[in-house]
């Protein structure tokens, strides 16, 4: 370090000179007493850089990988709330949300007994064209032997036309009601309808099974291996309850524009009219990390979610691909590996610290 000496002569003519030497001198004191106070002012040391997702995240033995981190105290770190939990792999089921209804069971009950109705009345009408049919062979053969005259085997024929008459069209107005039925409900509730004694029926009478229509998103469609769903009239998850699939629909709901199925349901809180969410699985599932709510946080259009590298330093992460879940988000892939530990609550205060903290040149 270089002292400038005092020249009496010449600070005397030029005073400004004079304190010009006095500030070169004191040079040395004044940056000690700068670099003590930014010491004394920022006890942590805030880093940031972007993190890349999967394959692209660079690796934690680099010095680059210092422009990744925040470093906290124990002190900071429990002032901020932050707590973090171990990443454990998972298996998701994806899922279609699809809506519907439950439905009212009257005209259910109108065509049952419609049904029976026609069957009950082409039963009697078969057995008595029957019993007319062996009247009238009985009749001819009388005829035959001429021990019966012309006249009473052709009112023999008459009554047996009649009853044949009257059986083929009990048989009609039987088939039309079910042929309407199947227009409407489909082979499977039709062919419950159409039984005398059904225990389906009767759960549906009595209030114990309850039927649902689900519509289904424009272009999804119901993999052949679904037998069950989760819905729930609130579009609670949680509060979900699982319905068992009977058939397709045959008619589409009024205003979907997409596939339509039937569903029965013991959920007692269900009532004739009600809208439902239903969660229908779709795909063979993933596997990935699950996180929570809390966990997942946005900066610029982006999810970020914070993982503790070491004790008391944080990195940030982007996540590309997730999926609400009951429990949380789901992450697929390989962005979170299972065994790091994710911050779960906290993720917000890390966030803003790291808007508040300065960035550092790319050349420092």
């Amino acid at each position: 370090m270089v002292f400038f000496k005092h020249n009496k002569n010449l600070t005397s003519h030029y005073p400004r000179v004079h304190c010009l030497l006095k500030i070169f001198n004191r040079l040395p004191q004044l940056a000690g007493a700068i670099v003590a106070i930014a010491l004394i002012c920022c006890p942590k040391t805030l880093v940031f850089a972007e993190s890349g997702t999967n394959d692209d995240r660079p690796d934690v033995s680099t010095s680059a990988n210092e422009h990744n981190r925040q470093v906290f105290d124990e002190a900071t770190r429990e002032r901020l709330g932050i707590k973090t939990s171990i990443a454990e792999a998972a298996h998701f089921q994806n899922e279609i949300v699809a809506y519907g209804q439950v439905v009212n069971i009257q005209p259910l009950l109108s065509l049952h007994n419609q049904l029976m109705a026609t069957h009950v009345e082409a039963t009697i009408a078969a057995a008595k064209f029957k019993l007319a049919e062996q009247a009238m062979q009985r009749q001819q053969e009388l005829f035959r032997h001429e021990i019966a005259s012309k006249r009473s085997l052709e009112s023999q024929q008459s009554t047996w036309q009649t009853d044949k008459n009257q059986w083929l069209s009990a048989q009609l107005q039987h088939q039309a009601a079910y042929r309407q039925a199947r227009l409407n409900w489909g082979d499977v509730l039709t062919g419950w309808l159409n039984q005398d004694k059904s225990a389906a029926v009767e759960q549906l009478l009595t209030g114990q099974l309850k039927l649902l229509q689900i519509n289904l998103p424009p272009n999804q469609h119901l993999a052949g291996s679904i037998r069950q769903i989760q819905t729930d009239p609130a579009g609670i998850r949680e509060h979900s309850s699982s319905a068992v699939f009977i058939s397709a629909a045959p008619l589409a709901a009024t205003g979907s524009q997409g596939e339509s199925y039937f569903f029965q349901s013991r959920d007692e809180r269900l009532l004739p009219g009600m809208r439902v969410t239903a969660w229908i699985s779709s795909g063979t599932g993933e596997t990935g990390v699950m996180i929570p709510a809390a966990a997942l946080v946005w900066h610029l259009d982006q999810a970020w979610i914070y993982v503790e590298s070491s004790r008391g330093r944080f990195e940030h992460r982007i996540i590309s691909q997730f999926t609400p879940a009951p429990q949380g988000y789901f992450v697929a892939g390989n962005a979170i590996v299972p065994g790091e530990s994710v911050v779960v609550e906290g993720a917000q205060a890390l966030l803003s610290a790291e808007n508040r903290a300065p960035q550092q040149d790319d050349d420092d």
